[in-house]
């Protein structure tokens, strides 16, 4: 079983950033390879494939795929904003349980400023609902919670990242991106958001 780090959440939440800072610790790491849209399906299928031997090799593709360092302190940090169950279920058994769960989050109206322009071939009420999803994932799948917004720093990052260590000039410069889109976020996705929080405050970073 390797030592990992898994990355989910919705996208445009801080994850990639995350990732960045990670991997530097990582021998292998990943970032959003879709493999939800092929382990979900692959989990309700009947039997007759052998999906053990199925998963062992999708994890020897994996990690011969994965972006590598020579060493590190982890075997693997996987990243996979827009997950889902299935997804992590499958990877569970292709490593092990993690050594960490880690779920970014933003407000609502950061998320759909940001997400409209990094996917504007998506509908907005796609974005819409897949925020909600993920917020409802984490109750699945849970983890340690990070909250993106513009009062975090590189060294809030370091902080939340131990037990793994960074000297100061390992992390990179923490820059929040972001404006409003209040005009964009349903009544759903405050209540989510909002909901999320009160069920789950003591597992959200306190910087």
């Amino acid at each position: 079983m390797l030592k990992w780090i898994y990355i989910y959440g919705p996208p445009r939440t801080g994850s990639t950033y995350l990732l960045r800072q990670i991997r530097k610790k990582s021998i292998h790491s990943v970032s959003d390879w879709g493999l939800g849209a092929i382990l979900k399906p692959f989990v309700a299928m009947p039997g007759g494939i052998d999906k053990d031997r199925f998963l062992c090799d999708l994890a020897k593709n994996l990690l011969d795929r994965s972006r590598k360092n020579e060493q590190g302190e982890l075997d693997l940090v996987l990243k996979a904003a827009n997950g889902n169950l299935e997804e992590f279920e499958g990877y569970k058994k292709m490593f092990g349980f993690p050594q960490r769960i880690i779920f970014s989050v933003r407000e609502p109206s950061g998320y759909m400023s940001s997400a409209i322009k990094k996917f504007p071939e998506e509908p907005v009420l796609f974005l819409q609902e897949s925020y909600v999803k993920m917020l409802q994932l984490y109750r699945s799948i849970g983890g340690d919670i990070i909250d993106y917004h513009r009062n975090l720093s590189s060294k809030c990052y370091q902080k939340f990242l131990l037990p793994l260590e960074f000297y100061d000039n390992e992390i990179e410069t923490f820059e929040y991106k972001g404006t409003p889109a209040d005009h964009l976020v349903t009544e759903e996705m405050k209540n989510s958001y909002k909901e999320f929080f009160r069920e789950n405050q003591d597992k959200v970073f306190k910087h």
